[in-house]
């Protein structure tokens, strides 16, 4: 973890921003190597704690992702460029004042008649339209950076490494999930297929940018 704090403080930046420059990277080459186009977005969904912003403490209801976008001709872009394009991105996509209005939008639909009547068999299938017209895409891949933590001293003392994993769905191919415990940072993939051109470009980044890595493939 310290070789990635002195890469993010060298680009004035944050560590979800500086992983999320790397990702992007990784992907826009595996897109073009996969006979995608240079004008294809590579979209990342960030996940938000909302409760740090709107200071609650409810567990229901209360995160949600936006979307950074950035296109496959980038590729070859330095990670410091494309830190600089992703800040915009992540002030637009945590602005409290946008977030507050997506809530709003968010229960105003929930709380709308039509959907309080409709049987949930209506209601899963009209989910399940919408997530296949509007939902994933080949290129998109979440990222949940769930950060840093920490354990009682009576666990921590029998931990030695942490990770998670994100079940991946049928459409998407790759989840990705980063997590910090005792200076060693844990970024894991998950996937539905077995060919690992992402988790190869993503180790040749991390080499490029001269981070210490070691692979497990499980």
């Amino acid at each position: 973890f310290s070789e990635l704090r002195a890469m993010y403080k060298k680009y004035d930046t944050s560590v979800t921003v500086l992983m999320c420059a790397l990702y992007t990277k990784a992907l826009a080459r595996v897109c073009l190597a996969e006979g995608g186009k240079k004008t294809d977005n590579i979209k990342i969904e960030i996940p938000m704690n909302l409760r740090q912003r709107f200071n609650s403490t409810t567990l229901r209801n209360f995160s949600l992702y936006f979307d950074t976008c950035v296109p496959a001709q980038f590729h070859d872009s330095s990670v410091a460029d494309l830190v600089e394009m992703l800040k915009p991105q992540f002030a637009e996509g945590t602005d409290v004042n946008k977030l507050r209005n997506d809530i709003f939008t968010n229960v105003s639909q929930a709380d709308m008649a039509i959907f309080r009547v409709l049987p949930l068999k209506l209601k899963r299938l009209f989910l399940h339209i919408g997530s296949a017209v509007y939902g994933e895409r080949l290129f998109t891949t979440p990222l949940s950076n769930v950060g840093i933590f920490d354990l009682p001293p009576e666990i921590a003392k029998h931990v030695t490494a942490a990770d998670m994993l994100i079940s991946s769905t049928r459409v998407n191919t790759l989840y990705s999930v980063g997590l910090t415990y005792n200076g060693t940072v844990r970024w894991c993939l998950s996937s539905v297929v077995r060919r690992t051109a992402a988790e190869d470009a993503l180790m040749k980044v991390f080499e490029e940018e001269g981070l210490t890595v070691n692979r497990i493939n499980r």
